[in-house]
This record gives structure tokens, sequence and C-alpha cells, in this order.
């Protein structure tokens, strides 16, 4: 399994993001892969192995999630310098309008 990313400034979060797709696999559906990090801009890559280190850190976030999860409302948006380059940036702002 590979995960392609533009450039490793982020890597912790690409780990954590690669570790969870292993940790799914290997436990919704038995299946126990190994995975790369791609950053074709710097021609680099890095192996990702689910250890049980790694997964038990997984777990630790995951548990750490539940509380947000299981609220009936979702916190608050906060504005952070990650908003303009995110994803779901519109997700969290639509009523504000984007940017």
């Amino acid at each position: 399994m590979a995960e392609v990313k533009k450039l490793s400034r982020h890597i912790e979060a690409a780990w954590l993001q690669l570790a969870y797709y292993l940790y799914s696999l290997k436990h919704e559906k038995g299946i126990e892969f190994e995975g790369i990090l791609l950053f074709p801009k710097e021609r680099e890559t890095e192996k990702v192995k689910l250890t049980p280190e790694l997964e038990s850190k997984v777990e630790s976030i995951l548990e750490s999630m539940k509380p947000v999860l299981m609220a009936d409302q979702p916190p608050p948006a906060r504005r952070i310098k990650y908003c303009r380059s995110c994803s779901f940036l519109e997700y969290c702002w639509a009523d504000e309008g984007l940017g």
C-alpha cells in the first residue's frame, strides 16, 4: 500500500494516516500489509510497518477522538494556519464563505 504526498513537511501526519489505513485493514479485513510513503517532488520514500508501538499509538488517537465523535454536535470550528490548504475547508467554513 502506498500513500503519495507532495512534500515531507508534515511527515508525522502522513505516517499516522498510513498507519491508520494499515490498522484498519488488519482489524477490519484481517489483511496485514506494509506501506510506503512516497514524496515524488523530493524523490524520497519511507517504509511504514504497523509495529505494536505504532498500532498502540493509532489506538490511543482513536480513543482520544471518541468524545468528539460521540457528542451531539461538533465543537465550534477554530481557524488555524492549516485551514487555507485543507481539503475540508468548505465543510468548516461553508456559512462564512471559503478562505
